[in-house]
């Protein structure tokens, strides 16, 4: 061999080492990342947490341009998740080769490895400890993929590591289900705050089987029904009777925090992202990890701020207004409105997608007129809790007394009932409470007040006619008129809000006023909102 045929071949070794060099360190870059995913997928609370990492992790470190998890259920394969959003491969050409094994008819069919579709993805089964449980694709033309010959057994060891981790959140699912159904059947009654949940007519023990039934799942329920019905208590009692019972129950009314604010309210500010920003602030969001999210009045909430809901519920990641920071939350969704959200989408004024993430499971919330002598039981329990509160002694409701309160209609709902047995049970003056004190047939609490005074001892009247408004001549006209104006708004508010709970959005279509027009008076006149909403 001659000298330059030798350093040509030594040449060429040493090229070959320097690629095998650098294909190793490589891989141990690659190995590394995988193992960084790993502990992040061990780390995930929730199959949705765990199936938004595996294709966050399919797209940073295998490099593909998208991925998608599908499990096996039943006899089909449903999407899990996938990131990011675009085009979802469809599962149906591979199916019937992973079912095989799914279903345990273990042929030669079933696979063994990864599979590719040509082209487009590259699939690799996620296997449980005896049985394949879904898939994790990869998507993208193979062109497009920057997939060298090591990448593959890296997909395959991420994906085995994913399908034993989801088959044990599967279990421990299983496991917390059963344990909160236990405990929710061995307590019938709900704590004594909540008597809105409370009732033993068909309407409600139907919503109460619901609630025994959605309570231990920790899946999204949406709550309808008027205002007033008990949709907070409701899901309340969710919160406590299921998996989450120990971490925090957070609420945000999304028809009470002016639009500009709503953002903010769900998903928290760093300081400076907007004037008046002065430090950071933790959203409802954050506030709710490892616990329940309640979304009251979620069919005000403004379109741009829906978007970024529907991200979150998708991805459970979200974003600080003003940050960059990407961060995670763990939170059941409970959503609450009294408005049609089917109307509202085919208006425009909802996400249709949003509205099929948050009616996963839904609950409509009977009215109290529909639920028959529970407004009997309902009001004892009212007035005992008035009398204890107070101190007062506890007066019993007559026949009449009853007869009243079920023919009454109760546009208020259980809000309105709770209002009216504080007042009668104050005002009542016997044993029992008088019928003049509860409404309907021209009575309640404003007319035996009027009627009460009209029959007070009267001073004697003068023979000439006695002015209604006395007369200033320092203030013209114009001024006075305005001044009376203003009185008789202020009072008109404040009683308007005292009916809704402090329910803007209820009010203002009650009366047909806008809502922006009427949140201006409620600062105008200084109208104690939270006083009046925590009252109820």
């Amino acid at each position: 061999m001659s000298q330059g045929s030798s350093k040509q071949q030594a040449l060429r070794y040493a090229a070959d080492v320097a690629r095998l060099f650098q294909q190793v360190k490589s891989d141990q870059r690659r190995l590394r990342r995988i193992a960084e995913a790993g502990l992040s997928l061990a780390a995930s609370r929730s199959a949705e947490e765990l199936s938004a990492r595996l294709c966050r992790g399919a797209v940073e470190v295998l490099r593909f341009p998208a991925a998608a998890v599908y499990l096996a259920r039943a006899g089909r394969l449903a999407r899990l998740g996938s990131s990011p959003d675009q085009t979802i491969f469809s599962a149906s050409a591979p199916a019937a080769r992973l079912l095989a094994e799914e279903k345990g008819a273990r042929t030669e069919a079933a696979p063994t490895g990864l599979l590719r579709t040509p082209g487009s993805a590259t699939l690799a089964p996620l296997r449980g400890r005896e049985r394949v449980i879904g898939l994790l694709v990869g998507l993208g033309p193979a062109r497009e993929l920057e997939v060298t010959g090591s990448t593959l057994p890296f997909m395959e060891l991420l994906a085995n590591q994913a399908g034993l981790l989801l088959e044990n959140l599967h279990i421990d699912e299983r496991r917390s289900v059963r344990l909160a159904r236990s405990a929710l059947a061995s307590s019938k009654a709900p704590p004594p705050g909540d008597v809105g949940v409370l009732g033993e007519s068909e309407a409600m023990q139907q919503v109460l089987g619901l609630v025994r039934k959605l309570a231990p799942v920790d899946s999204t329920v949406l709550l309808t029904g008027e205002t007033g019905t008990g949709k907070s208590l409701v899901a309340r009692t969710i919160h406590r009777a299921g998996p989450r019972r120990d971490g925090p129950f957070v609420s945000i009314n999304c028809g009470a925090i002016p639009e500009a604010l709503v953002e903010s309210e769900l998903f928290g500010h760093e300081a400076g992202a907007f004037t008046g920003a002065k430090r950071a602030h933790k959203g409802k969001v954050e506030q709710a990890d490892k616990g329940t999210l309640f979304l009251d009045e979620v069919g005000e909430m403004p379109l741009l701020v829906q978007t970024k809901l529907l991200t979150f519920i998708e991805e459970r990641c979200y974003s600080r207004v003003g940050a960059e920071e990407t961060r995670q939350a763990n939170v059941r969704i409970l959503a609450a409105t009294n408005l049609d959200l089917a109307s509202a989408v085919a208006s425009g004024a909802f996400r249709e997608d949003l509205y099929y993430r948050l009616n996963v499971f839904s609950i409509e919330l009977p009215p109290l007129r529909a639920r028959g002598e529970d407004v009997l039981a309902l009001a004892r329990l009212l007035g005992e809790q008035v009398a204890e509160r107070y101190g007062l002694e506890r007066p019993s409701l007559g026949p009449e007394a009853e007869s009243r309160l079920l023919a009454y209609d109760w546009p208020g709902n259980v809000r309105e009932l709770r209002n009216v047995m504080e007042r009668a049970v104050v005002l009542s003056e016997g044993e029992q409470i008088s019928p003049s004190l509860l409404p309907g047939e021209g009575g309640g609490p404003t007319a035996t007040l009027l009627a009460e005074a009209s029959n007070e001892e009267q001073p004697e009247r003068p023979s000439a006619p006695v002015e209604r408004f006395r007369f200033d001549p320092d203030t013209r006209f114009s001024a006075a008129k305005q001044e009376l104006i203003e009185e008789w708004e202020a009072g008109y508010v404040r009683a308007l809000l005292e009916h809704t709970g402090g329910n803007l959005s209820a009010a203002s279509r009650l009366v047909g006023m806008d809502k922006k027009n009427l949140r201006k008076k409620v600062h105008r006149y200084d109208v104690d909102l939270e006083g009046i909403r925590a009252r109820e």
